[in-house]
């Protein structure tokens, strides 16, 4: 039985694949692209360097994967940005799976928000990892309510996985994560203070989660410092640093300067 609902995802996912995907490679690289695509050509290739030592400070999977897409599909620009448009499909199809949690009207405002937002539709057809990132974001809450509603191992071991992912693909995947840490910590707060037993409920709590909270925590931090040992130096301090700064790359401006637009 064909529904509403049925069509309207039909109709926002045939836009998503149209606007990601149509003509991906007709715009010409910017330099930020260029310089990333450059190094991510001498990564699929033996014994080249025509990054001429440039590398980037984050996104070490982001970048390897890439560049499998250059040795499978050859080095042009529309492979430069495929990983990123389908990190876009991945951003809208996510609705979908939040509709569980959402409601299925909920689901569809949200995806069709997703597809037609021109801002995200512009970030998925460039070499943006915060688009990786803002999809692994998606991911990750659909992740924790997954875990929420049935606490298990590999659901833990999944939410740091994808949170680490998140984290390594770019900068504003940390502060994501941070702001995700910051909403939930008044609302466990609340419900313990508001509960009968304080101080019972959260030993049963950190009795029955605790192993699961460190687990998160620590696949978290390895998957992230995997992604930095694919960049040259990405481990050291400078490294770790770049990874964390809030410019995307030379003469981008940072979060404040982006701030000051609206102020």
């Amino acid at each position: 039985v064909v529904t509403a609902e049925n069509l309207g995802w039909v109709a926002i996912a045939a836009y998503a694949v149209l606007t990601r995907l149509t003509a991906l490679g007709a715009r010409p690289l910017d330099g930020i692209e260029a310089s990333h695509a450059l190094y991510e050509f001498d990564l699929a290739s033996t014994g080249t360097n025509v990054a001429a030592g440039f590398h980037p400070t984050y996104g070490g999977w982001v970048h390897l994967l890439t560049a499998g897409v250059f040795a499978l599909g050859g080095a042009n620009d529309y492979t430069a940005r495929t990983v990123f448009a389908l990190s876009g499909l991945l951003m809208v199809a996510m609705a979908f799976e939040l509709r569980h949690y959402i409601g299925r009207a909920g689901g569809l405002a949200l995806g069709a928000m997703l597809a037609l937002s021109p801002s995200l539709t512009s970030y998925s057809r460039a070499s943006a990892t915060a688009t990786p990132a803002a999809a692994l974001a998606l991911v990750t809450i659909a992740v924790f309510m997954a875990l929420k509603s049935r606490p298990g191992a590999r659901r833990a071991a999944a939410l740091g996985l994808c949170a680490g992912l998140m984290i390594a693909a770019d900068p504003t995947g940390l502060a994501t994560a941070a702001i995700f840490v910051a909403a939930l910590i008044p609302i466990g707060l609340w419900d313990a203070v508001t509960g009968k037993n304080v101080f019972l409920a959260i030993r049963v709590w950190l009795d029955r989660y605790s192993s699961r909270l460190v687990l998160v925590i620590v696949t978290a931090a390895v998957v992230w410092m995997i992604s930095q040992m694919m960049i040259p130096g990405g481990l050291s301090a400078a490294g770790i640093a770049g990874s964390w700064a809030p410019t995307p790359g030379p003469g981008q401006p940072g979060f404040l300067a982006g701030l000051r637009f609206y102020l």
